[in-house]
């Protein structure tokens, strides 16, 4: 005690005394028990307590986990939030539910009547320190021949936007309970750039992006679906008659029934349009909604990445070598990869796009 804190009793620590202050605070705290451990009450809406640890409380506080011990123990090896997703899955669909099902590679969450898997990928574990490059691409494409769909769910998207992917998980399950169909909902293009920030950051995984047109579907005089067009296609700058099909996505939790096709119906109708394309991540989506919709196929990009910062991905565009030289004050003749590396700033690796084309007849 006196080599670690300095006195010979813990409880007269400086350090352990500002440590349970901030224990004390939260709101599920019941009673400090002698030994570092603590006692709370269960934080995940069940009816009894449990024992913490102050390192695993605080290691759990750190992770955005869950904190009690009897609901998720310590020592099992499947993650918190993964245990978390599958609770879920579980209160929304009956049906036959695999764990860990291996058929040379594994998947986590397996629905075998709809074909469906779902991996959950922890950041950290899932970064190049620890996974190659093509991992998850090899997974969606090896399970693909065998007419199995991959989702992937990411740790940073389950924290920070739970409810746009519970909504998400609804929709590929088809559990999603409250419908609009579109021909009751009214056209409009909007101008409000407040209500479009904020319709897409509650509900697209990717949040707000600036655009040229966005149109909607308005019901009751709500908005329920939306889609944006900017003149982008990468780097090069469209023609006039061209758009970059930039967002879609409906209220969460409802199910817009053929938004998707009326608001691009009327789009093409109220403008000259020659050309549309769009762009489908294929950890997401499979694309169907495209090609149900007369677009066409025309590539798909090799795997890219994004930086692991703060148990967040962060886009490539933020760590240039430009700007990590400003950061870091490096080596100049230090590589983009190696000042990274240098400073465990590690990369994630995604499964590419799929790119679309809609041209008019």
């Amino acid at each position: 005690m006196l080599k670690k804190y300095g006195v010979d009793n813990i409880m007269f620590s400086e350090d352990f005394r500002k440590t349970n202050m901030v224990i004390g605070t939260d709101s599920n705290y019941i009673k400090y028990l002698g030994g570092r451990i603590n006692m709370f009450k269960c934080d995940c809406g069940e009816d009894h307590y449990f024992e913490i640890d102050t390192d695993n409380y605080f290691k759990r506080k750190q992770r955005n986990n869950k904190l009690c011990t009897i609901c998720y123990p310590i020592n099992e090896n499947v993650s918190i939030k993964e245990k978390e997703l599958l609770k879920f899955i579980k209160t929304i669909y009956t049906d036959t539910i695999i764990e860990n099902y291996r058929d040379v590679l594994e998947i986590d969450i397996f629905l075998p009547n709809l074909n469906i898997g779902i991996e959950f990928n922890g950041l950290y574990w899932h970064s190049d320190k620890f996974s190659k490059k093509e991992r998850h691409l090899e997974k969606l494409n090896y399970f693909k021949e065998k007419n199995i769909k991959i989702y992937y769910i990411w740790e940073d998207d389950w924290d920070f936007k739970q409810e746009i992917v519970k909504s998400q998980i609804k929709n590929w399950l088809n559990k999603t309970t409250e419908k609009i169909y579109a021909r009751k909902c009214k056209y409009e293009e909007i101008y409000d750039i407040d209500l479009i920030r904020k319709f897409l950051n509650e509900n697209h995984i990717q949040g707000f992006i600036h655009s040229t047109k966005k149109v909607g579907l308005f019901y009751n005089n709500e908005l329920v679906s939306l889609m944006t067009f900017d003149k982008k296609e990468g780097r090069k700058t469209l023609n006039e008659n061209e758009w970059n099909l930039s967002r879609f996505c409906s209220k969460i939790n409802f199910n817009v029934v053929g938004g998707f096709t009326k608001l691009l119906k009327n789009f093409i109708n109220n403008n000259n349009i020659n050309r549309i394309i769009t762009y489908a991540d294929k950890e997401w989506s499979d694309g169907n909604v495209y090609l149900n919709n007369d677009f066409v196929l025309i590539n798909e990009s090799k795997v890219s990445y994004k930086y692991l910062v703060n148990n967040k991905r962060i886009h490539k565009q933020n760590y240039t070598k430009k700007k990590l030289l400003r950061n870091f004050n490096c080596d100049e003749k230090l590589t983009e990869r190696e000042i990274t590396n240098k400073h465990n700033i590690y990369r994630i690796y995604d499964c590419g796009q799929m790119k679309f084309e809609f041209k008019s007849h």
